[in-house]
């Protein structure tokens, strides 16, 4: 038999076993890239329209405004979150104008090549956060079209963290990178490109403190998979980077002023109280946009392990967040959104396919015909 003819008939598991090489379908890779132009041109339109609600609906914290960020005047510990204020300052020398829409408040306190700046850093931050979210998705998902569709749950997740919350409404440079720069490490370790990781890891690391977590996600990880003295031999070297940009930071802007410490403010005492408070709960459970619960509810069937494990980071992220930070200030959970999103995705499905195979009927081991099936129902 020809084939050439015979390949076109032949199913493609039938042919990868016999040897046979498959001719790629212009039509479906068309549509591939159909999707991913669509997904992108999307994810532009989304990331302007949330960074203009940024500027709209938020408001700067007193202590840590834009105009303190970038002159490296701003309380601690907020101006050990640096990374951005560099690259804002940086392209406020060059960056071309552009229309800015009305009714935004960063226009009113800094330079307008600046505002320009810190708009551009927001925008780039949240574009660069949905596609590498639809990237991290994508190797679970086959389908580009299905894991397109399911990473924009993060831009729907994004206005429970960031917008709705009107206790402490705050608006700060740094929160959306330190979510890109979470899903960068997040993408690196589960690909285990460990050189892509470590720049991650310390770039980020000038952004915000919370790559600490990254190693801890390295580690439970890598836990059964990797020989326990590799294990710690990278987490220590990780946390020796993490401890070394700390202290730079700290000889750098350790003499700005502070109220409740230099490295961090211990906010237990107060988070404890809320906590006894009713109220304060609805808050408090709408974090990370309600994805803790198809997170937890179908943790047992998730089916990645990677996302299984370091969902287990949450634990303890809210540990650390009740010591050093608000609980009702939504936005502190935002890296959050890198482990629970996908386990409550992964989670959702797994309960979804377990009640589809609890309500398929079982199949029956004879034939029966339409007359046999009339012979037995007149008996």
């Amino acid at each position: 038999m020809n084939r050439s003819l015979s390949i076109r008939a032949l199913p493609g598991t039938f042919l990868a076993h016999d040897g046979f090489r498959l001719l790629p379908n212009p039509r479906r890779e068309w549509s591939t890239w159909t999707v991913h132009a669509a997904f992108l041109l999307l994810a532009c339109v989304l990331a302007y329209y949330f960074t203009i609600l940024r500027f709209q609906l938020d408001a700067e914290y007193e202590r840590c405004t834009l105009a303190q960020l970038t002159s490296y005047k701003a309380d601690l510990p907020f101006q050990y979150r640096v990374l951005t204020s560099w690259v804002i300052n940086l392209l406020s020398g060059f960056i071309p104008p552009f229309h800015l829409a009305e009714q935004l408040w960063i226009t009113q306190h800094v330079p307008i090549q600046t505002a320009r700046a810190a708009i551009a850093v927001e925008f780039a931050s949240i574009l660069g956060a949905l596609l590498a979210f639809r990237y991290y998705l994508l190797q679970f998902f086959r389908d580009a079209l299905v894991g397109s569709l399911i990473s924009m749950s993060l831009f729907l997740a994004l206005p429970w963290v960031y917008l709705l919350p009107r206790y402490a409404p705050y608006c700060a440079p740094y929160d959306i990178p330190a979510l890109l720069v979470t899903i960068l490490g997040l993408i690196c370790l589960s690909k285990r490109w460990r050189t892509p990781f470590y720049c991650v890891f310390l770039i980020g690391t000038f952004n915000r403190e919370t790559t600490i977590f990254l190693t801890l996600a390295y580690a439970l990880d890598a836990f059964g998979r990797e020989r326990p003295r590799r294990i710690a031999m990278h987490s220590l070297s990780q946390f020796a980077i993490w401890g070394g940009v700390k202290y730079i930071l700290y000889r750098m802007y350790g003499s700005n002023p502070t109220e409740g410490g230099s490295l961090f403010e211990d906010h237990l005492a107060a988070n404890l109280t809320l906590l006894w408070n009713p109220k304060s709960y609805p808050l408090i459970l709408s974090a990370v946009a309600f994805w803790w619960l198809p997170a937890i509810a179908g943790y047992r069937l998730i089916r990645v392990r990677f996302v299984k494990r370091t969902f287990l980071v949450t634990l303890p992220f809210l540990a650390a967040a009740m010591m050093v930070g608000s609980i009702l200030e939504v936005r502190v959970f935002g890296e959050l959104l890198a482990f629970v999103l996908p386990a409550g995705i992964l989670g959702l499905q797994g309960l979804i396919s377990r009640n589809r195979r609890s309500e398929t009927p079982p199949k029956s081991s004879r034939t029966t015909t339409p007359a046999r099936q009339e012979a037995e129902e007149s008996a």
